[in-house]
């Protein structure tokens, strides 16, 4: 009776047990699921199976917002310059761009220049002062031949408006002017994205087409067209 009730009990407890239909593929996945533990094997999900916009990396988000800093120099290449062999001094700006893609970048701009030169003429014994402020506020946009790169050319245009404070003495003729006026830029250069593309280094050059100056008094007609040389850095905001 013993042996007869062990068996009657191991067939009821074989008959219950539900059978795996795919025992190998069952083993084969508990194996490979204790030697990825053994490993250190992640199996979350990588970026290229995630969903898109479910992405860690927002390095191709758009647009991108940065705050620009930039310090260089100028040197006026129209009348000023020609006439007076003047026209050189430090240039401040700031720069608050908006990338929408890969390509095109507008901006807008604040800048600043100044310069003061003292001469004297040997041969008439005439001394002169001349002294250059000028105010910009330019709207523009960079534009990126080669995309949205590491190290990036790219090319500027700009418009925009500007004020000229401008005073002229020769020896006891004393001149000065303020006026308002408009002028186009052209300009280009190189940046570069450092990691994590939380600061862009940037190189350029602006040529500015700006209107004439005349004096009040003389009645003198300067062209302040100029050359900058700049160097600064983008901040992503």
């Amino acid at each position: 009776m013993v042996g007869i009730y062990f068996t009657l009990t191991g067939v009821t407890m074989a008959q219950n047990k539900t059978p795996d239909p795919y025992p190998y593929e069952s083993l084969l996945t508990g194996g490979t699921k204790h030697l990825d533990a053994l490993l250190g094997i992640d199996k979350e999900p990588t970026l290229t199976s995630k969903i898109d916009g479910e992405q860690d990396d927002d390095s191709t988000e758009y647009p991108k917002y940065f705050t620009g800093v930039y310090l260089g120099w100028y040197s006026l290449t129209g009348d000023l310059g020609d006439n007076y062999d003047f026209g050189e001094g430090p240039i401040f700006e700031t720069q608050f761009q908006m990338q929408f893609n890969q390509t095109f970048a507008p901006f807008i701009s604040i800048g600043y220049a100044y310069s003061e030169e003292f001469g004297f003429d040997p041969f008439t014994f005439i001394s002169y002062e001349l002294g250059f402020t000028q105010y910009t506020l330019d709207i523009g946009t960079k534009v990126y031949p080669l995309g949205d790169q590491k190290f990036r050319p790219y090319l500027e245009g700009r418009f925009g408006i500007y004020h000229l404070e401008i005073e002229l003495t020769i020896g006891t003729l004393r001149d000065s002017d303020t006026d308002f006026g408009f002028g186009f830029s052209i300009g280009g250069g190189v940046e570069y994205v450092f990691e994590g593309e939380q600061y862009v280094l940037q190189l350029g050059t602006i040529y500015r087409l700006l209107s004439d100056t005349e004096l009040e008094d003389s009645g003198a007609t300067f062209g302040e067209d100029r050359l900058d040389i700049i160097l600064g850095v983008n901040i992503r905001t």
